[in-house]
């Protein structure tokens, strides 16, 4: 079974992947596309604000530094 990102993020399910990178902090959805149009996960966000010295920069770093992480170990399904 997969946990999908709407689920534990709270992403509507017609959601972009792309859309996920506006749950940095001061990134919208249109800065998606100008700040960092190719990227694929956080650091690459992370990485096109660095380089273009974005301010917000300082910002996404300590979020993504302390951005959580789900390790499900085992799951069941309980019937009835």
């Amino acid at each position: 079974m997969q946990l999908y990102g709407y689920l534990a993020q709270a992403l509507p399910p017609s959601a972009s992947e792309r859309l996920r990178f506006t749950q940095l902090p001061n990134i919208s959805s249109d800065d998606v596309e100008t700040v960092a149009p190719n990227a694929k996960d956080m650091s690459d966000v992370l990485y096109s604000l660095e380089e273009k010295k974005d301010p917000r920069a300082s910002d996404v770093k300590k979020t993504i530094q302390k951005w959580g992480r789900v390790e499900i170990v085992e799951a069941t399904f309980k019937g009835e």
